[in-house]
């Protein structure tokens, strides 16, 4: 029963009303955020070895220069050698391609918290294409165009 007319109960004080709804969907993110950061904060010094280990791997094999550093493995680089956006990265771009609502709606928030609007966007613009009648699709909407200002 995904018919909204045909539901008889609602999550929303005023489900005709966005900012209603909105503010319901914030107050309800906040603590899974909240979880999210502090398991990736928790996680990133092991993450940042494990990267500093495979690099040392890579330039034993001559895969990679010594002076390479982690963030070298992880931003893709184009053919003049310049770091190359995630928002044209095809990698990223496919990626996202995968995602729930959910995470395209956290990751562009990541995105624009990291003052990269034109990520955000993209992101945002995904998640609009492929949940357009989805809550947060009307959020996502909202953000977009704060954005593009």
């Amino acid at each position: 029963m995904n018919d909204y007319n045909a539901r008889k109960e609602t999550f929303c004080s005023e489900p005709r009303n966005l900012q209603s709804c909105t503010a319901l969907v914030q107050q309800k993110a906040a603590s899974y955020k909240a979880e999210i950061l502090s398991v990736i904060q928790q996680a990133k010094p092991t993450v940042e070895d494990t990267l500093q280990r495979m690099n040392a791997v890579l330039v034993a094999a001559g895969k990679a220069a010594p002076n390479a550093t982690v963030a070298r493995l992880t931003t893709p680089v184009g053919a003049t050698g310049n770091a190359v956006p995630p928002s044209e990265d095809p990698v990223f771009m496919h990626s996202i391609s995968t995602y729930s609502v959910g995470q395209l709606f956290t990751l562009a928030d990541d995105y624009e918290s990291k003052s990269d609007k034109a990520t955000a966007r993209v992101v945002l613009r995904k998640l609009i294409e492929r949940f357009p009648n989805h809550a947060l699709a009307a959020l996502a909407a909202k953000q977009l165009v704060a954005l593009q200002n």
